[in-house]
């Protein structure tokens, strides 16, 4: 048994915090297959000076399928805490949810006084816990964006984000992004991998990102030549040369 943390971004205020539940914009929703977990923890930083009486941060959950991964990620809550003061953990909570199906996580907030503060977080995140000790996980992005500048026509490589795995024993796969800005009309994000040290690469997962949205390809059968030692990395192709799409939360599960 094991935690896996998604950190929530590095900081941004949530101007007049509303009394109805809102989706912090700083942070964008992760999408996690909530079936590898069973209870979780929130941990957040605030570094506003004063207290908010009745103000809340709150890990939300949106249910989506593979044809509608635009849907909006505030839903039904995962765990809450009333955040009054700049250091707040919560207890472990058991996980309720309605499928076990892959979900969109995000940090909201609400203001139950009804005031309008501006509470301002330093970093958080959310504590997950995993039974399954042989379910591998290769964060490729958290916490910030990788972004693509100027995105060419040609496939090109997104620098700085390759990461080395061993997927050896490993018949499933499973990779999930979101779309933080968006691309020319045609753009494609790819996950590759290569099992030869970088020599040719192939396509795990491709997705047009026209739209701030969200980016799945749920667990298939691992390809026969990534079962085993490779590196991953990120690419887009058919951009315009002047759009910057990024792209936030990009994760590769293999079990």
């Amino acid at each position: 048994m094991r935690s896996f943390i998604i950190p929530f971004g590095n900081g941004g205020t949530h101007s007049n915090a509303p009394i109805a539940e809102t989706a912090q914009s700083i942070t964008p929703p992760l999408i996690f297959p909530m079936e590898l977990t069973r209870s979780m923890r929130m941990l957040l930083y605030r570094t506003t000076s004063a207290s908010e009486a009745g103000y809340e941060a709150r890990t939300s959950r949106n249910a989506f399928s593979a044809t509608a991964l635009t849907g909006s990620a505030v839903g039904g809550e995962f765990v809450s805490v009333e955040a009054q003061s700049k250091i707040s953990v919560t207890p472990w909570q058991d996980i309720t949810r309605a499928t076990t199906a892959s979900q969109a996580i995000t940090l909201n907030t609400r203001n139950r006084s009804g005031s309008s503060a501006d509470p301002i977080w330093a970093v958080g995140s959310l504590e997950l816990i995993i039974p399954d000790d042989s379910v591998i996980f290769c964060p490729m992005v958290t916490g910030g964006t990788a972004t693509a500048g100027n995105a060419p026509i040609p496939e090109t490589e997104i620098a700085n984000y390759r990461h080395s795995v061993d997927l050896t024993g490993c018949t499933e796969v499973y990779a999930s992004a979101y779309v933080s800005t968006i691309g020319a009309a045609g753009t494609l994000l790819k996950i590759q991998y290569s099992n030869n040290g970088g020599g040719s690469w192939n396509t795990l997962a491709s997705w047009d990102v026209n739209a701030n949205r969200f980016l799945l390809s749920d667990w298939a059968a691992i390809p026969g030549g990534m079962a085993g030692s490779v590196i991953l990395r990120l690419a887009t192709e058919s951009g315009n040369g002047a759009a910057d799409p990024a792209f936030a939360n990009v994760l590769v599960i293999a079990r």
